[in-house]
């Protein structure tokens, strides 16, 4: 028994799930392409590919220069490594700068301490 025919609308209404990856929501689409009944050139495969994508992504990709499925993976894959890459480098940015103003706050207190002493040493002295 085949499955059925699918139109081009249903085609270009198709969008990435959360949980999945690039790789199995390409496979999904052109699972479902193959179901449509119209010929469609690859770079408006491409176009209707991007438009399920999350705007997150969507925005990163010049589909001007993405000619096919394979060039739009790879990129697709680049935006979302330096996604990673940028979300951990923040992370550790963050934590350096709350190590950072521990420290200061471990000087201050320092600082307040040695002023406290400096008087007693002094009253103490006279």
């Amino acid at each position: 028994m085949g499955q059925s025919k699918i139109s081009l609308k249903e085609l270009a209404s198709v969008r990435r799930k959360a949980s999945e990856s690039i790789d199995d929501y390409l496979h999904r689409f052109r699972l479902l392409k193959a179901r449509c009944f119209t010929q469609v050139p690859e770079h408006e495969l491409v176009e209707m590919a991007v438009g399920g994508l999350d705007y997150s992504i969507r925005k990163k990709l010049d589909t001007q220069y993405l000619r096919d499925m394979a060039q739009l993976a790879d990129r697709i894959r680049q935006v979302e490594r330096l996604k990673v890459e940028k979300a951990r480098t923040s992370k550790f940015q963050k934590k350096e700068k709350l190590h950072m103003l521990k420290i200061m706050k471990m000087i201050m207190s320092m600082k307040s301490i040695m002023k406290i002493l400096m008087k007693a040493r002094f009253v103490w002295q006279n």
